[in-house]
């Protein structure tokens, strides 16, 4: 049954023409997805289709068979797995070819990608499993494989849910016919999990010895693409966790109480379902518009967003035609771009802070914001200043922190770049893309937005202007500077008087 959401129209027509209106969903883990409600085309309340009596031992739900074992959880596991291998996340089956040259450089699409995006675009719903600390949450219907082709209520399992199959059931390893394990329930009755093996980038490996299935849930750690499984094989089942990229078997659950979902379809015909349940408070706020950006034509311009400094900020990055692209890159100190940033390459590499003041390459002007600040980077050396003439220069670390203080922080996509918006005080507004940082012949840390700062300290040699997406739980953006070395090429944001 679906129940449309009548306050949304009414929103519509009490908005004021400058000023746009966000319904804001806060869930019971402290997160926050907030939506323009100008896009939002329907919000309906559904209850899952689970047309089941928890009472029986076996059935079937979407035409799919389910056992019920008899776990304290409620936890129905399906007869079969799905058909196929899978990567954690993804809804295709994973079927590279192992004659391909490129197949191990074939990555999980959220190879890489930062816990709190993982959270922020929701692909997992923060949601920690309790039976191990370092769990981040677990995958959204919209990237569990088992709720996209078998829909109704079937999903992959939790850590927690493997966790009480592997304790409270008992395992039997058999050879006979197809290897594997029957597992038997509480109240005796038992699935069989085959030793499927898994597809090693297009090799399927282990099979008939071991069987890897994925579950849904997610481990939290920046570090490692990590993600959790069942392991079975003649010695036992295990707990362990994995590479996202690899493909695994699924084995879909669905728990016996239906569960009512709120729906939030948006204009582009994005659907977000979040449980009843795990809702906090839907608000709704009014705020005033972010400002229209200008569209960089490549004649260098600038904004003025109010600065107490009265620092005038460009619109693109050097070697940009629009405010979404990078750029080129430079290392600190160089004026021209690389097609290698190493350390052998590097022409700094070797000098000591002191001894630059002397070369020429950097004044003796100290930033107030860093107690080790030794000096900013003279015209010669400043890739800005010698790019684009005139006023133009690297900002330094006093300009950053300012920029940081004194103007709102919005992250945003801007024709599939992630970045953000950086309003001063007077309304104004900047783009700053997403860079990544060059070294070693490879892009690092896409996600990140790394641009050089003129000024150099005592303890290295440079400082480094960083960003990222906002801290999902407190929505504070994330931005920061930190002292550098100078081999990598970064991008360069001009500024002037």
């Amino acid at each position: 049954m679906k129940k449309l959401l009548s306050i949304i129209s009414m929103l519509f027509l009490g908005s004021s023409v400058y000023a746009t209106t966000y319904m804001c969903v806060k869930t019971k883990n402290e997160r926050v997805k907030e939506f323009d409600t100008e896009k939002i085309s329907l919000v309906y309340y559904e209850d899952e289709i689970v047309d089941i009596n928890p009472s029986e031992l076996e059935g079937e739900l979407g035409g799919h068979s389910y056992v019920n074992l008899g776990l304290p959880s409620g936890t129905m596991w399906a007869t079969s797995n799905m058909s196929g291998f899978y990567r954690w996340g993804e809804t295709k089956p994973f079927t590279s070819s192992p004659s391909s040259i490129d197949a191990k450089l074939i990555l999980n699409q959220w190879n890489g990608v930062p816990m709190g995006e993982l959270l922020a675009q929701d692909v997992v719903d923060g949601v920690k499993d309790t039976t191990y600390s370092n769990s981040l949450g677990r995958l959204t219907p919209a990237y569990d494989v088992a709720s996209v082709d078998w829909g109704n209520a079937w999903r992959m399992p939790t850590y927690d849910e493997i966790i009480e199959l592997k304790t409270l059931c008992k395992w039997e390893w058999t050879e006979q016919g197809t290897p594997g394990c029957i597992v038997t329930g509480p109240n005796g009755k038992s699935i069989f999990l085959p030793a499927a093996g898994y597809n090693n980038y297009g090799q399927i490996d282990k099979q008939g010895k071991w069987g890897y299935y994925w579950t849904s849930s997610k481990l939290a750690n920046d570090s490692y693409n990590l993600s959790y499984y069942l392991l079975i094989n003649n010695n036992g089942p295990y707990c362990r966790y994995t590479d996202i990229s690899e493909g695994n078997a699924v084995r879909p659950v669905f728990s016996a109480s239906p569960k009512k979902y709120m729906y939030v379809v948006t204009t582009d015909n994005q659907s977000f379902k979040y449980p009843v349940e795990k809702v906090l408070t839907v608000d709704f706020e009014e705020r005033t518009d972010i400002p229209k950006l200008e569209s960089n034509t490549g004649d260098h311009a600038y904004v003025d967003l109010g600065l107490p400094s009265g620092i005038k900020w460009a619109t693109c990055n050097v070697g940009a035609n629009s405010q979404e692209e990078s750029g080129d890159y430079f290392a600190w100190g160089e004026t021209k771009t690389r097609t290698l940033y190493d350390y052998e390459n590097s022409v700094f590499r070797n000098s000591k802070a002191n001894s630059l003041q002397e070369q020429g390459v950097i004044d003796r002007i100290k930033d107030t914001t860093d107690v080790h600040s030794l000096g900013r980077l003279t015209d010669m050396y400043d890739a800005a200043t010698v790019n684009w003439g005139g006023t133009w220069r690297i900002p330094t670390l006093d300009e950053v922190a300012e920029l940081k203080k004194c103007c709102t922080w919005i992250w945003t996509n801007m024709k599939n770049v992630n970045g953000y918006i950086v309003v001063g005080p007077n309304g104004n507004a900047i783009f700053l893309p997403v860079t990544g940082q060059r070294c070693w012949g490879t892009t690092y840390d896409n996600n990140y937005g790394m641009y050089l700062i003129s000024s150099a300290n005592t303890n290295e040699l440079t400082y480094e202007f960083s960003f990222n997406a906002p801290d999902i739980i407190y929505n504070k953006p994330s931005v920061y500077w930190s002292s550098a070395y100078s081999i990598s090429g970064c991008s360069v944001r001009p500024v002037s008087w």
